[in-house]
C-alpha cells in the first residue's frame, strides 16, 4: 500500500538528496514501511498458522524497494507477557533478521529507547510510549496520511511505528556525506 506524507520539517539538503530508508517494527502485528521523499510504502508482516513469516511476501517487498538503509527495531523481552509470547516475538524477529541477513543489504538494529528519544523530544515522559508516538506522528506528518480501519479511531501502531523508525533513520543518517558524494560525481 502507498501513501503520501507530507513532513513539517523541510530541508534543503533533503530535497537534494532522496534517500529510501525502510522502517520495521516487528512483531504479529508488525509492518515494513518504506519512506522515500514523501512517499510512503508499506505492508503488513504476513504469518502462518505456525507463527513462520512469509519470507517471499516479505523479501520481495525489500527487493522491490530496494531501500538505501534498513532500519529495525531492537526487541526486548516484555516482563509482562507470558512466556510463549515472548518466545513467539523472539522468533518473529530472528525470522526478519535472517532474511535481512539474506539479502545482504544494509541494516542497523535500534533500540526503541534510541529512536523514541530522537523523534519524542519535546512530549512529556509522562505519557505512555504508544501516547507520545500518536503526539510525534501528529507533529512531524499534520496531515494524517496513514489509513484507518473502518472501525478505528487512531493509526494503526504498527505503522505509526515503522514510519516513526524510519523517520529516526532519515534524521541520523550521515547526509553531508553522501551530499558531498553527489557534488563531486556532479562536477
Amino acid at each position: 500500500m502507498k501513501f503520501v506524507v507530507r513532513s513539517v520539517r523541510k530541508n534543503v539538503k533533503e530535497k537534494r538528496l532522496t534517500m529510501k530508508i525502510l522502517g520495521i517494527d516487528p512483531g504479529k502485528r508488525g509492518v515494513a514501511l518504506q519512506l522515500s521523499g514523501e512517499v510512503c510504502e508499506y505492508i503488513k508482516l504476513r504469518f502462518d498458522q505456525q507463527n513462520l513469516l512469509d519470507t517471499n511476501h516479505f523479501i520481495s517487498f525489500i527487493l522491490s524497494c530496494s531501500p538505501d538503509l534498513i532500519i529495525m527495531e531492537k526487541v526486548q523481552a516484555v516482563h509482562r507477557w507470558s512466556c510463549s509470547a515472548n518466545f513467539v516475538f523472539g522468533g518473529v524477529f530472528y525470522q526478519l533478521l535472517l532474511s535481512l541477513k539474506h539479502l545482504r543489504r544494509p541494516y542497523r538494529l535500534v533500540n526503541p529507547y534510541d529512536w523514541q528519544a530522537v523523534v519524542h523530544q519535546g512530549i512529556e515522559k509522562k505519557k505512555e510510549a504508544k501516547v507520545r508516538s500518536l503526539i510525534a506522528y501528529e507533529r512531524l506528518y499534520p496531515h494524517k496520511p496513514i489509513p484507518l480501519g473502518p472501525r478505528a479511531k487512531v493509526p494503526h501502531d504498527g505503522i505509526m511505528d515503522a514510519l516513526l523508525i524510519a523517520t529516526y533513520g532519515k534524521l541520523t543518517y550521515d547526509k553531508d556525506k553522501i551530499i558531498k558524494q553527489i557534488i563531486m560525481t556532479e562536477k
